[in-house]
């Protein structure tokens, strides 16, 4: 009977496979009759598709490595713009794949349901209430949610721990490697923006989101653990990493970080050891930060005085253009607050998904077409570029709320689980959360860069879906 069975499946693989080899020949005789490169793309998806529909593994773990490489190959023209899209093929196909197989049992069901229904909610009363282009508002709301859907996706699909475990191993594994092509890139184009990790073949924005992400799981892992050396070797890495890429906000936002980690860590019960463990790594970061004070040539010119710091800090984050637009990131929520407040629809939805952002496509590209509601040279943080789009009601929904939810979520999930491994990331997760807020309110719009997204809603869909197979939620 067993022989029988096993026979019957191997007779449904080999029609799938049948079928997906047919179909390929069909788009390939197209493809040379009508000498459309496109189609070979298409052509190359289809079978991955498959693979991705079949095991969920794989789909994730082409997720993770899409949000390091990416769009690195595509600022240096290695690809075409449109693989930028590949999370969100990716995602899509899974939605597919959850729809189907959870006809029966229905979706399962997490606390941020309703804060992104709601979110969902405000955003479409924003499209309405500004005649929004429809495709423009779906290409920009499909950057704030696609991430969302993907820690749904997690949730559902059922998941393992030791999968989770997997790809958390492969994600440490990527992030170390950020150091040594910090290094190498270095050698090619001095300090700067440019001399990055392989996320991007420019922008300084992960100069601080990475360290702050690295400060966060390896403390952890030097509190929770047998505190070794290298664990601070690595955080000395990404400070030396943050000081290639020559941004300034790990300077303050660090130690912010730092604060949070030893308060955490002297409320909790067994805190005794660890506060000195927190103590320790505290006081040699802190000591790592006058490297970069002294070594970003912007911050001290000529290494001469630590003074000019205060006054560089304090004019840059409150500059205006000769034209009155603002430059820093003070004035730029400022200027945002000023004109939200004029009226109450504007106040609680903002222009509209899209007023800010840029897209591949450029007759939907408001911010190439220079029609951006509020005139903004620099300094975009959450707090300026959410309000902006959805209002300071989708500030509230969006980025407050389930920040907050996820934070309650995982000091549950700490408290009630003994394994020394998840206890690590728990603890991990709770400061790169803490990250995320002080990031998004004084640096920079996070949410929206993908990789970052990526590391925030799989983290979270790790402590869920595992805190539901240990039944602590």
């Amino acid at each position: 009977m067993q022989a029988i069975t096993d026979f019957k499946k191997n007779i449904k693989s080999e029609k799938i496979y049948i079928v997906t080899v047919i179909l390929i020949a069909i788009f390939a005789g197209f493809t040379i009759l009508n000498q459309n490169p496109y189609q070979w793309l298409f052509i190359a998806l289809m079978p991955i598709a498959y693979f991705l529909l079949k095991f969920n593994g794989v789909a994730v773990f082409t997720i993770l490595i899409s949000v390091f490489f990416v769009d690195w190959f595509i600022q240096l023209q290695l690809i075409p713009d449109q693989l930028g899209w590949l999370p969100e093929i990716i995602i899509f196909i899974l939605i597919i794949k959850a729809l189907i197989l959870k006809r029966a049992t229905g979706f399962v069901r997490t606390p941020i349901d309703i804060p992104i229904v709601i979110f969902l909610v405000v955003a479409l009363l924003s499209i309405i209430a500004n005649s929004v282009n429809p495709i423009r508002a779906i290409l920009a709301l499909r950057l704030d949610i696609k991430f969302i859907l993907m820690f749904y996706l997690l949730v559902n699909l059922n998941m393992s721990e030791e999968f989770y475990r997997k790809i958390i191993k492969i994600f440490i594994i990527l992030l170390l490697i950020q150091i040594p092509t910090a290094l190498i890139k270095y050698q090619f184009y001095g300090q700067g923006e440019q001399a990055i990790g392989t996320y991007a073949a420019w922008g300084g924005g992960y100069s601080i989101i990475l360290p702050m992400v690295a400060i966060s799981l390896f403390g952890s892992m030097f509190i929770h653990n047998k505190p070794r050396i290298v664990y601070i070797l690595v955080i000395c890495g990404f400070i030396i990493f943050s000081i290639i890429g020559g941004k300034k906000g790990l300077i303050y936002l660090g130690p912010l970080l730092l604060g949070y980690i030893i308060l955490h860590i002297s409320l909790m019960k067994e805190s005794r050891g660890k506060i000195f463990r927190s103590l320790a790594i505290g006081l040699l970061i802190l000591i790592m930060f006058f490297p970069i004070v002294m070594f970003v040539p912007w911050l001290t010119p000529a290494l001469e005085d630590f003074s000019y710091l205060k006054d560089f800090v304090l004019i840059y984050d409150v500059k205006y253009s000769s034209s009155g637009a603002p430059i820093g990131r003070i004035p730029s929520t400022i200027t945002t607050f000023e004109t939200l407040t004029k009226s109450p629809e504007l106040f609680l939805l903002g222009y509209g998904p899209g007023s800010m952002m840029k897209s591949f496509f450029k007759e939907f590209d408001t911010k190439e077409l220079a029609t951006r509601p509020i005139d903004i040279i620099y300094g975009v943080t959450e707090l300026v570029l959410i309000p902006i789009e959805y209002g300071y009601l989708g500030f509230l929904i969006y980025y407050l709320v389930p920040l907050f939810l996820l934070f309650k979520i995982n000091l549950i999930f700490y408290q009630n689980i003994d394994d020394i491994y998840w206890k690590t990331i728990s603890f991990s997760f709770s400061s790169i959360i803490v990250s995320y807020f002080l990031i998004g309110v004084i640096y920079m719009a996070i949410l929206r860069s993908d990789l970052a997204a990526f590391i925030l809603w799989f983290f979270a869909a790790s402590i869920y879906s595992v805190g539901r197979q240990r039944k602590i939620f």
